[in-house]
């Protein structure tokens, strides 16, 4: 066999399982049509905007009080009040947020934030900037 026969079936060879490679991994993994619609319908359950509403501001309010005593504790005793700030503010970021109140949650959870590392210089800035997101939200109080 000469060195050119030796190249071509060693290239065939190659292409061969390449070619068998590629069908394998390109396969698809196909769900029966049964299957798929009930997944579907799993998924998607329908919400009650409206409870959804009612539950947030509930809780909400909540948050808020607590928060708002949490910040005049934490004066006095600033590593127990993070710590229950931390968990307050992981109670809110669990929360399903209705789409109307998104832009006041992300501000909350700021302040909250800002609150635990202490990025503003003093209590009174994180009160006003408290007080600031109750004011525009009056259903807080």
């Amino acid at each position: 066999m000469s060195k050119k026969e030796k190249i071509l079936i060693s290239l065939a060879t190659l292409s061969f399982f390449l070619l068998v490679y590629l069908l394998i991994v390109s396969r698809e993994i196909k769900v029966p049509s049964e299957q798929s619609e009930q997944i579907n319908q799993e998924q998607v359950a329908p919400v009650d905007l409206v409870a959804l509403e009612s539950e947030y501001k509930e809780t909400m309010k909540e948050v808020y009080s607590q928060l708002r005593n949490k910040l005049d504790e934490s004066i006095e005793n600033k590593d127990e009040t993070n710590e229950e700030m931390l968990s307050l503010k992981n109670k809110v970021m669990g929360l399903t947020v209705p789409a109307e109140y998104r832009a006041f949650h992300i501000s909350l959870v700021l302040v909250m934030d800002n609150i635990i590392k202490n990025d503003l210089e003093d209590t009174g800035s994180l009160a006003e900037e408290l007080d600031k997101i109750g004011n525009e939200n009056n259903w807080l109080k």
